[in-house]
């Protein structure tokens, strides 16, 4: 299961060394191949949370139904059903869109890298206007959703990402792309954050519901009707219940680690655009996200 914690500590002697060994190297470092890196583990780390998150949402959403089920003649429930399965149809489709966006964002940032070290210009040039397309179009629909349709959200992306400006680069083609795409990434990176913040109150809420009802039916229940102590084996099972239900997460805390990283990322992006973000900045960035990612999959091995 995802566990409540706090997921930036652990990291703080890790980021000291890389920031130690990455300020020996700094002249050396493309930024914008540092900052691929960061949109590839962001990338990673998203992908990996947004399956956990989807996979948790419809366990607790089924709690829920369970729990309002109590109350409800087979007419309702069947209308209950039916409405829970669009609702959770809905929202693993934006949680597929949203994945889908970050796995061309990536390839954004690698081409971005690309055209920043002429390594294949032409081929980064060519590739780059297809991949807008397909993160615009996304974008698109993902601000559609219904995760987005509530007073917070809406004010959130109708404030926008703020005015940028490109300054500071020598590179002729890299500049203009900077200039032509600069709000397009921004807009991108606030789109995931207003989300996953939006997502990680939903789920939450059902969460706490599908620990009340888990500990009633499966703890509370036994328990007061003798159940739990009648045999051994019985008392090994209620015991093993207890633990995992009293582990089990109440919240996704990496949700809102995510949201946090999507905010940093883009506040990288927009110091990367006047060349004032450093090298070293870019992989303590990375380092984060790689500890994030790091507890998310042990986290999905435990469940």
């Amino acid at each position: 299961m995802l566990r409540r914690t706090n997921l930036l500590m652990p990291l703080a002697t890790a980021l000291t060394a890389i920031v130690f060994i990455a300020g020996c190297a700094t002249t050396r470092i493309n930024k914008f191949e540092s900052f691929a890196r960061a949109g590839t583990a962001y990338t990673q780390t998203l992908d990996e949370l947004l399956i956990a998150t989807g996979e948790l949402a419809v366990d607790a959403n089924s709690y829920k139904l369970i729990d309002s089920a109590r109350l409800t003649d087979n007419k309702g429930k069947a209308k209950d059903l039916k409405r829970a399965n669009e609702t959770m149809r809905d929202m693993l489709g934006t949680l597929t869109q949203l994945r889908q966006q970050t796995h061309l964002l990536r390839r954004y940032f690698q081409h971005l890298a690309e055209l920043a070290a002429s390594s294949a210009p032409a081929e980064a040039r060519q590739a780059i206007p297809g991949l807008l397309k397909g993160i615009n179009s996304l974008g698109t629909a993902l601000k559609g959703s219904s995760l987005l349709k509530n007073p917070k959200s809406a004010a959130r992306l109708g404030a926008g990402a703020g005015t940028l400006v490109v300054r500071g680069i020598q590179h002729q083609a890299l500049e203009r792309e900077l200039t032509a795409r600069k709000s397009v990434i921004a807009e991108v990176l606030l789109i995931h954050e207003t989300l996953l913040e939006s997502l990680e109150a939903k789920i939450n809420h059902d969460l706490a519901i599908m620990d009340t009802v888990r500990l009633r039916q499966e703890i509370k229940d036994p328990f007061t009707a003798g159940k739990a102590a009648k045999t051994a084996s019985a008392a090994r099972k209620w015991v093993k219940q207890r633990r995992e239900i009293l582990y089990a997460p109440t919240s996704i805390a990496e949700l809102s680690a995510a949201a946090t990283a999507s905010r940093t990322l883009r506040d990288a992006w927009a110091r990367l655009l006047t060349n004032e973000i450093s090298p070293t900045e870019i992989e303590g960035l990375v380092t984060e996200l790689h500890g994030i990612l790091t507890i998310v999959t042990a986290a999905r091995r435990l469940r």
